[in-house]
């Protein structure tokens, strides 16, 4: 039986794990702006986990920077802070990616950039530091125009508490420094 549903993952989400990915989370990591309008419409969870990272459509999306899935999710209702697996949200990961479209199009739609996962690290820390669970975005990647983006949003990021690495990380950032030195 494990083989069947290994072979319908498949074919259909691109490969066999015990979490498959939802016919959304599908769409939105394609950029099929049509089928997510589609799924939506007929009731899908616009923000339920699933795939390997139990991650939500929107995560999906934004690990593969598909900004028209981004979009096309936050107009059909999807929660621009709907947290998953320790706290993270879609605004932490978009950051840490340094999409700034992304960023821009959640922050928009509400999300909060004050917000911080259960490790301590909020939108701006990981805009620093960067995420290292992909391809071209290692650590200490220093992404500042999400940082200009989310400084915009919420000015008071400029003094909030950051946690150690994010502090070291920042020495190595001279585009974010300027941004956070007073006005």
């Amino acid at each position: 039986m494990r083989a069947f549903w290994c072979l319908a993952a498949a074919l259909l989400c691109g490969g066999c794990n015990e979490r498959p990915m939802s016919p959304l989370a599908v769409a939105a990591r394609r950029g099929d702006v049509a089928r997510i309008a589609e799924l939506a419409r007929h009731g899908a969870s616009l923000d339920a986990s699933s795939g390997v990272n139990d991650w939500t459509p929107l995560m999906h999306a934004i690990h593969v920077n598909r900004p028209e899935s981004v979009e096309a999710l936050l107009a059909a209702g999807a929660d621009p802070n709907h947290t998953c697996c320790r706290g993270l949200s879609p605004l932490i990961l978009a950051a840490g990616y340094g999409q700034e479209a992304n960023v821009r199009a959640l922050l928009a739609k509400g999300a909060g950039p004050m917000y911080r996962g259960q490790d301590g690290r909020g939108a701006l820390d990981v805009a620093i530091m960067g995420l290292s669970d992909r391809p071209g975005a290692a650590m200490g990647a220093c992404h500042a125009g999400a940082a200009r983006e989310l400084l915009a949003a919420e000015p008071r990021l400029r003094d909030a508490p950051r946690p150690g690495r994010a502090v070291e990380a920042l020495k190595s950032c001279p585009e974010i420094q300027k941004l956070l030195a007073p006005p």
